[in-house]
C-alpha cells in the first residue's frame, strides 16, 4: 500500500496538481495511523490498513477529531466493502483496498 500511495503522491506533485506529502502519525499514548496525506503541510486524509475489521479504528477517529482532518479511510483486505459515514462534517470511509487502489493514478 505504501508504495502505491507514494507513487500517487509523487505523480500528483510532479504534475503540479497538488503540493502533497505522505507521512505517518503516532502520539505518546502510542495511538497511530498508517498514512497521513498532507497538502501544503496540513493533513487532508488519514489512511489505516486493516485485514478485515470494518469498524473504524479508534486511532483514526481520535486523530480525525483532534486535527479536524476532513477525510479518513480504513482500507480492508476484503472485496466488496464500501461504507461512507459522516460525523460533524467529517467524512469516514471503510473501503476495500482493491477499490481504493483503483482510484489512484
Amino acid at each position: 500500500m505504501a508504495a502505491h500511495l507514494l507513487k500517487a503522491v509523487h505523480l500528483w506533485d510532479a504534475s503540479g496538481v497538488k503540493d502533497l506529502g505522505l507521512h505517518f502519525l503516532r502520539d505518546k499514548e502510542k495511538r497511530e495511523v498508517d498514512f497521513v496525506l498532507t497538502e501544503r503541510g496540513r493533513p487532508v486524509c488519514l489512511i489505516e490498513c486493516k485485514a478485515t475489521d470494518t469498524e473504524l479504528a479508534p486511532s483514526l477517529v481520535h486523530f480525525q477529531q483532534k486535527l479536524q482532518v476532513p477525510v479518513v479511510v480504513q482500507l480492508v483486505h476484503r472485496s466488496g466493502v464500501s461504507q461512507k459515514r459522516g460525523v460533524q462534517g467529517l467524512t469516514q470511509w471503510v473501503m476495500s483496498a482493491d477499490r481504493w487502489l483503483a482510484l489512484l493514478p
